[in-house]
């Protein structure tokens, strides 16, 4: 068994209905909920090529640190895996690179040429204390898998509240935070698969 622990994250931001051509690739925190009528999501990536390609993945966990809670009530999240080739200093709401418009006509939204329709879900209650550690499980390992192993490329995930409605918006550390211990985590645990249909051991007679 091996345990990969990947922290900071490679790259991330968050985008924002708001402020719709303004990218916040190099500040210290990234967002991801509603607030006022503003829809954001968080952009996260981390860099897989250390985890054993050929290994089953037995869990992953993803850690973000809790640095603003703009929250009234519990907020249920989503992880959405990216099927476009953003960049951090680029991405805003309306594109995901420079002169590359996210598909959907209105700005960002949950097109499935923008991200995969499967989702890990999570809730972060309105309560919870500054720099708590949120940790998200990754449930569909075998479609992590393709992600380390080079089947699907990795372009990280979208944050998102699963309801963009009420007053539900968190700020996490990213991987700019001046305390290292904050940033964005990732911890993997895989495993060789076991080999089928061939015999351990063998035996011969020699006369």
């Amino acid at each position: 068994m091996t345990t990969t622990t990947i922290q900071p994250c490679e790259i991330d931001t968050y985008i924002s209905s708001n402020a719709a051509t303004t990218n916040y690739g190099n500040v210290n925190a990234f967002q991801a909920g509603y607030y006022n009528g503003i829809i954001r999501h968080g952009l996260i990536k981390f860099d897989l090529s250390s985890i054993p390609s050929g290994e089953t993945c037995d869990s992953a966990v993803l850690s973000l640190w809790l640095q603003t809670d703009l929250a009234t009530s519990d907020m249920t999240f989503s992880l959405h895996r990216l099927l476009l080739d953003w960049v951090e200093l680029q991405a805003t709401y309306n594109i995901y690179s420079t002169g590359n418009n996210w598909p959907d006509t209105a700005g960002y939204g949950s097109s499935s040429v923008d991200m995969s329709a499967m989702g890990v879900s999570g809730t972060i209650s309105a309560s919870e204390s500054l720099n708590t550690e949120i940790q998200i499980t990754i449930t569909d390992k075998a479609e992590f898998k393709k992600m380390y192993d080079g089947t699907y490329t990795n372009y990280g995930w979208l944050i998102k509240a699963t309801e963009e409605a009420d007053t539900r918006m968190w700020g996490f550390h990213s991987s700019e935070a001046a305390t290292s211990g904050y940033r964005p985590k990732l911890v993997v645990t895989t495993s060789a698969p076991i080999s089928s249909g061939v015999p351990r051991f063998r035996s011969y007679i020699i006369s």
